[in-house]
């Protein structure tokens, strides 16, 4: 089948992109608007939204869309997300203070995840779960969630309150939420050093902002060289809004400096970031003076602090760099790992003892630090430093990332996303139907990556209970399971990463998968626990407990391993949760790498060609290829009988070829002759973005006008949610030439409206 392969487009954006979602909504309009009237109400609406926009931009957020009162916002980094709260609330208070009447009072809700992405829109339980953190927040306050306050990490002068588990509408589970507190030092202002903490966390979002417009500059400017097109429009409102807020941070400073009777010069003296560091010095250093003199153990507590937020800010980039090629690059995976790792010790050092030294710590990040210069800056390095930078990421990292580095295959997520030269639908359909990645490209049980949804080592691990042992594919996947959530690595990347290496393992029932891959593939099955641990939490930490209670106490693996099965089956409540389960797996490895394919149809102008996977086993290379000329048997219905073992799903695709006019598709799937729902399909776009999410097969046909038009190609999944018993599903699929309304408003079906067979 590999010779009948299309190229198709690259993705234009990193799938389930880790980013965090901001809610912002006036509390109490609608009684302000019927006590004081539409004019008073919409003057008072005006003032709220360019109050907010203008905080959004000075923190680099996107609007995604506003609807009267609320806005809904997109960042790419949690703590910017928090930042623009906490100067949203600022600002409403300066601008309210005095007011003797009804004022602004402002609910936030943030939440961080990685959402489907479709249009320039976002939705899926990330988004849901941000809105109903905003609707949860009271006037003037500030809720974020677990994920975000995880991800954020410690932020200077601001606070996070745990204010427990809170019911939420449309979540099964409570959700711990945090609010967030910034002006508890505020009293403090004129002694403590506020409004320099404030300043050089604002410098520190500023810095942020301009190495992510110089990267994407930097990047256009290229394309341009190789008469690619002009910089978008949204790149230079991006370089205004960013010199304006650098003009109103420039302000602010020498405002303050005034305050204190330091000599600042005029605003147009400070022309760059660097300008303003030796001036916010002084702000500091005359701020500390009206304090007592911290004694030494202070002076060394506070140097920490600050070495640990510069660290913190090189780590958290680090965290966001993606390969342009191989997004599992194994070589950035474990520098990531090693980022995620560091990450969560410094941010352990503020809170108490540590053995780091301001010194100290200032040396570990630097690898990371030239890693980062590399990727962003590397253009603007001379001979020397190129030599010496290369040298440090060398010895830290490894000729691989050294060498990817300076080729400039290495790029900050969150940009524009650059090309993937060749990239088809997946690795399976980019071989053949019946083919996985080639196995000269295995890679292990992911290890890390960058930010998480939620940073699983943040939670506390269950050890490995030797017990488990025995039973080979648990011990396997919950070592895997384990080894995942102490690294920090996203469950998206995590999914990918899995499927990269074995692209079949869905079509493995758990309990065989120590049979293949000499024992790897189990290892992948950390997904489904982790499925599994979501359902029911701190499952994997009293399984085995309650396995060998239900053993009657034995703990040998005939006994215990359908114990560990059913436990995880009644726990996980498999029978009704394993269709989300295979439906995550879609949206997180669909288009790329991709899933083992038990058939693909490619349709061109002049012929179809179908491709069979070789009866050669599971994640058996070779293709049976058929192709087919003649009218009546392209438009036919083509079968497909696959047998899912328990708890597994099998696919089969349908994809455009060289193809100038539309296709009409018509799924139908039965089990023993009678339609069956247990079916999802998924729908990609030209661009190879998901079209929507996977979309459960009711109907006894389902009907997909506009192959080749409104879509690129259709993935159909089934999938047995018995934990016992094998089931045979028949696929049917016929592909035709579009298809014309009937008088009555309905299309024709090529399986007519008898019983199929």
């Amino acid at each position: 089948m590999s010779g009948a392969s299309q190229p198709t487009p690259g993705v234009s954006l990193p799938f389930g992109a880790t980013v965090t979602i901001f809610f912002s909504d006036i509390r109490g309009f609608t009684e302000y608007t019927e006590q004081y009237g539409d004019e008073a109400a919409f003057r008072i609406l005006r003032q709220h939204n360019a109050l907010v926009r203008k905080q959004i931009e000075a923190f680099g957020g996107r609007v995604v869309k506003t609807q009267g009162d609320s806005f809904m916002v997109y960042f790419t980094t949690a703590r910017a997300a928090i930042l623009c709260a906490i100067g949203v609330q600022r600002a409403v208070a300066e601008q309210t203070r005095g007011q003797q009447d009804a004022r602004i009072a402002i609910g936030i809700g943030i939440n961080t995840g990685e959402p489907i992405q479709e249009g320039g829109d976002f939705f899926g339980s990330t988004v849901n779960l941000a809105a109903r953190i905003c609707a949860s927040a009271g006037p003037g306050q500030i809720l974020i969630s677990e994920t975000t306050r995880y991800v954020a990490g410690r932020i200077e002068a601001v606070d996070y309150v745990d204010r427990g588990l809170r019911e939420l509408k449309g979540f099964q589970e409570p959700q711990r939420l945090f609010e967030v507190h910034w002006g508890a030092s505020e009293a403090r202002e004129a002694t403590g050093g506020q409004v320099s903490r404030e300043l050089r966390a604002e410098l520190g979002a500023l810095a942020e902002r301009f190495s992510r417009l110089g990267a994407e500059m930097l990047d256009t400017s290229r394309a341009m060289a190789e008469a690619g097109p002009p910089p978008s429009d949204e790149l230079a409102r991006q370089a205004t809004a960013l010199s304006a807020a650098f003009a109103e941070f420039r302000g602010r400073l020498v405002q303050r400096a005034a305050g204190l009777g330091l000599e600042a010069g005029p605003p147009g003296s400070i022309a760059t970031l660097v300008d303003a560091e030796p001036i916010l010095a002084a702000i500091q250093e005359a701020e500390s003076k009206t304090v007592e003199v911290a004694p030494p153990a202070e002076e060394e507590r506070r140097a920490i602090e600050a070495a640990v937020q510069r660290a913190l800010s090189v780590l958290t980039r680090v965290l966001l760099i993606s390969h342009r090629d191989d997004p599992v690059f194994h070589p950035l995976l474990e520098c990531q790992g090693k980022a995620s790792d560091l990450r969560l010790r410094l941010s352990r050092a503020i809170a108490g003892d540590s053995e780091y030294t301001a010194q100290r710590v200032d040396e570990v990040i630097t690898p990371f630090a030239d890693l980062l210069t590399f990727v962003v800056g590397r253009d603007t390095l001379d001979d020397e430093k190129f030599t010496r930078i290369e040298d440090g990421v060398t010895r830290a990292f490894g000729r691989q990332l050294a060498l990817a580095a300076t080729r400039g295959r290495l790029w900050i997520e969150g940009l524009a996303s650059p090309a993937r030269p060749g990239a088809g639908l997946g690795a399976a359909a980019t071989t053949s139907a019946g083919a996985p990645p080639p196995r000269e490209e295995r890679r292990e049980a992911p290890r890390a990556d960058r930010a998480a949804d939620v940073p699983a080592a943040a939670v506390s691990l269950p050890p490995a209970d030797p017990r488990g042992a025995a039973v080979v594919w648990w011990a396997a996947a919950s070592d895997a399971w384990r080894a995942w959530k102490a690294s920090g690595m996203a469950t998206a990347h995590a999914v990918r990463a899995a499927m990269s290496t074995h692209g079949y393992l869905l079509a493995v029932p758990v309990r065989r998968s120590a049979e293949y891959d000499e024992g790897r593939l189990a290892a992948n099955y950390f997904l489904l626990l982790e499925h599994v641990e979501n359902v029911s939490p701190a499952f994997i930490r009293t399984a085995l407990d309650r396995a060998v209670e239900a053993a009657g106490g034995a703990t040998d693996a005939a006994t215990l391993e359908p114990a560990l099965y059913e436990l995880m089956v009644t726990r996980g409540r498999l029978r009704d949760t394993y269709p989300e389960f295979v439906r995550d797996i879609m949206i997180a490895a669909i288009p790329i790498p991709g899933v083992w394919l038990d058939a693909m149809i490619t349709e061109h102008d002049d012929a179809t060609v179908i491709a069979r996977a070789a009866s050669v086993g599971l994640g058996g290379g070779g293709a049976e290829e058929e192709r087919l000329t003649e009218a009546k048997d392209r438009a036919a219905e083509h079968r497909f009988v696959v047998t899912a073992a328990p708890l597994t799903a099998r696919f089969i695709a349908v994809r455009r070829g060289d193809l100038r006019e539309s296709r009409d598709i018509e799924v139908q799937v039965t089990v023993d002759g009678e339609p069956s729902d247990a079916a999802w399909i998924l729908h990609l776009r030209s661009d190879q973005m998901l079209h929507a999410p996977p979309k459960r097969h009711t109907q006894p046909v389902s009907a997909l006008p506009g192959l080749g038009k409104q879509f690129a190609a259709v993935w159909v999944s089934v999938f047995n949610s018995d934990p016992l018993r094998d089931r045979q599903f028949e696929i049917s699929l016929a592909v035709r030439a579009e298809i014309k309304m009937t008088a009555a408003g309905r299309r024709p079906s090529v399986f007519g409206t008898g019983r199929p067979r």
